[in-house]
């Protein structure tokens, strides 16, 4: 610790999954005055949401970075990096699934010839540092936290390569940790020619041979009957009729959206239930019921 006219600072040492997380197109928004306007309440809610999501996944704020923020997860034991892993790549992909569901409920002014442009989408960059450095500022009605580590600077960097949806990329610890933890993620191996390095990672090699992004990438066909199963195994999860991953933390944030602002935060919750409950919920019903008719038909 270290206390000099009124400011005190201190630094800790800690195992931390470290999230970083950037809003595509924010900048050119921002720097286009019709849309600056618009830009700017988008990331008020962001920033608000951001927050309750973070703390809601058991998570802390580490630092805003303007148009984004750097969030990291205590890993008390290194057993626990699995569980850390999931919480994480599932938050992640939940804040990337309210943005582009919802768009944060921002849009143009009715009749105006400006519309918001419905394309802001969020990357992330997750990666396991085992050594992190907390600083923590304290002063007279100011307060700042920061973290420092090989892997925050890793994290930073992944967090500006574009990746299918939800927009992650992740070293191989985390991605390895996630799988091992059963997530619902597919991971694809990045292959970096040495232009992406030059660009992406100031041509330092340090770990771009062990990073993986999120991939949509049709999978593979499988018979019929298997996904049937897959069908009612997704079903039960999305009506609560069966177990479902370690994700009791969302309920909490969507308690949390329901109550937050008034004027916003309420619809969102609604707008994605409603999302989920169209877009996969009564697919996935009508689904299974022709697939039943079918076998129906064929006895």
């Amino acid at each position: 610790m270290e206390v000099a006219n009124g400011i005190t600072t201190t630094f800790e040492r800690r195992r931390a999954v470290v999230w970083v997380c950037d809003i595509q197109g924010s900048t050119a928004s921002l720097n286009n005055p019709d849309a600056a306007p618009y830009a700017e309440e988008f990331l008020k809610r962001f920033f608000w949401l951001s927050a309750v999501l973070v703390r809601s996944s058991g998570g802390f704020m580490a630092k805003w970075t303007g148009d984004g923020f750097v969030a990291a997860y205590d890993v008390p034991l290194d057993r626990d990096l699995m569980k850390i892993a999931i919480r994480t790549t599932e938050a992640a992909f939940q804040s990337s699934l309210l943005v582009n569901v919802t768009h944060l409920g921002v849009e143009g002014r009715p009749g105006s010839l400006f519309r918001f442009p419905r394309k802001f989408r969020l990357r992330h960059g997750i990666a396991y540092e085992p050594d992190a450095l907390i600083v923590r500022h304290s002063a007279p009605d100011e307060q700042s936290t920061d973290i420092i580590g090989r892997s925050v600077v890793l994290a930073f960097r992944l967090s500006g390569i574009r990746a299918p949806f939800p927009g992650i990329v992740a070293h191989r610890t985390i991605v390895e940790s996630a799988r091992d933890g059963g997530t619902g993620l597919v991971f694809k191996k990045l292959r970096l020619r040495a232009a992406d390095v030059l660009k992406h990672f100031k041509g330092e090699r340090w770990a771009t041979r062990q990073l993986y992004a999120t991939d949509d990438s049709p999978s593979k066909a499988r018979p019929r009957d298997v996904l049937v199963r897959q069908a009612k195994a997704a079903l039960a999860k999305a009506t609560g009729k069966a177990p479902s991953a370690p994700s009791h933390w969302i309920t909490t944030f969507l308690a949390a959206l329901r109550c937050g602002p008034p004027s916003w935060a309420p619809a969102l919750e609604k707008e994605l239930v409603r999302h989920v409950h169209d877009e996969l919920v009564v697919p996935l019903q009508r689904f299974i019921d022709s697939s039943k008719a079918r076998g129906q038909k064929r006895a």
